[in-house]
């Protein structure tokens, strides 16, 4: 996808209104520091490097736009803004364990620098055990040494498909008309790895992958109302005592499913098939909840499944901490297909999506918020 000539000029972007579907600000666009969640930070500090820092940042920025509030800092365009005031002893919230571990070391100048660089260097130290993780499908060079992330100079499909997962967890930064379209692109991805992982095709036996939800994309048996849908299901489980007859015409939502597999043996009547249904989320806040969507709590009333599913939760979040565990152990509950494990998936796999992917890469990967802000326009029509 090409910029037009005819758009390049401020003013031209002013009058179109491109500027409200892709907002990175360097500073209301730092993570909550009542959570202080890594992977949420890493993700900014490697929003910094591409949107800010024209592709390299180091410790020393993070500690400013961070800690300082931005004082001096640069931005990309060649704009300097000057936030002059540390962050005032006043200022500790005993909620925030940010505010909390600043605090600790005392208040004079000496130890809270000494505080704010050893946190920075826990994130660079984190963003060196992606590297370390993903290997190669890693778009950037992390240097754990230097405290420093730099993007890598000849980027390859894979890479492109992690700077969309980047996005795609981060959907703060776009309107409402973009955020379903990166929300829907993530579903149909999770959807193509989900068929990658269960592509079993033998004489009488088949396994069926389809989108159950409303994605415009979805091409699947499942239409119509929920009702429908169900009742579609049922079928291809071969469920005994399917009760739908309650349910509203115009209920048309998805009930917490958003993807199916079922594996189907020819001449076989019994109920209970293989069953894997999965969760797509790009939330942050709310994935950890959406676990529960599609327990089997929720569809007693149907009566739908007579025996127990595999479930599945795709995220595009980077959730592990520096040793490739969980970052929270205790909020994994399903098997989960984090960025990692969808990348290793799709490594050799579909070029569509790598298109797919590259659809969406120059809204970090253009040199100039101009340009952004077009190409957000773009996307959004």
């Amino acid at each position: 996808m090409s910029l037009p000539e005819e758009l390049e000029t401020p003013y031209e972007i002013q009058s179109l209104n491109y500027m409200a579907h892709f907002n990175f600000d360097y500073l209301s666009s730092r993570p909550d520091r009542g959570k202080q969640e890594m992977p949420l930070w890493c993700d900014y500090i490697e929003l910094l490097c591409l949107i800010m820092y024209k592709g390299e940042v180091a410790k020393g920025e993070v500690i400013d736009v961070v800690f300082k509030e931005g004082a001096g800092v640069i931005v990309q365009d060649g704009d300097e803004e000057d936030y002059d005031d540390d962050l005032d002893d006043d200022d500790v919230d005993a909620s925030d364990p940010l505010s909390r571990q600043l605090a600790s070391l005392g208040s004079s100048k000496g130890q809270k620098d000494d505080r704010q660089e050893a946190i920075a260097i826990d994130w660079f130290n984190y963003l060196a055990s992606r590297q370390t993780g993903l290997g190669e499908m890693y778009p950037f060079i992390a240097d754990s040494d230097k405290s420093s992330l730099k993007i890598k100079s000849n980027l390859k499909p894979i890479h492109h498909l992690y700077l969309y997962l980047l996005l795609a967890s981060n959907l703060h930064l776009f309107s409402p008309e973009l955020r379903t379209k990166i929300t829907t692109d993530f579903e149909y991805i999770c959807f193509e790895v989900q068929k990658l992982m269960f592509p079993l095709m033998l004489t009488g036996v088949k396994t069926h992958t389809h989108i159950f939800g409303k994605n415009p994309t979805n091409n699947s048996v499942f239409t119509g109302n929920l009702k429908n849908k169900l009742i579609k299901l049922g079928e291809l489980i071969q469920a005994r005592k399917l009760d739908t007859d309650f349910l509203d015409a115009r209920n048309s939502g998805d009930n917490g499913i958003d993807l199916v597999s079922v594996m189907k043996f020819d001449n076989d009547n019994a109920y209970g098939p293989p069953l894997i249904i999965s969760q797509c989320a790009c939330s942050y806040k709310e994935w950890k909840k959406k676990q529960h969507d599609n327990s089997p709590e929720r569809y007693r009333q149907f009566n739908l499944f007579d025996v127990d599913y595999l479930r599945l939760m795709f995220i595009p979040m980077y959730y592990r901490n520096q040793s490739g565990q969980w970052f929270e152990i205790r909020d994994v509950f399903l098997s989960v297909m984090d960025r990692l494990r969808i990348m290793k998936v799709l490594l050799y796999q579909n070029k569509k999506l790598y298109n797919q992917a590259n659809n969406w890469s120059p809204l970090v990967l253009l040199p100039t918020k101009d340009e952004r802000e077009i190409f957000a326009g773009f996307l959004a029509e």
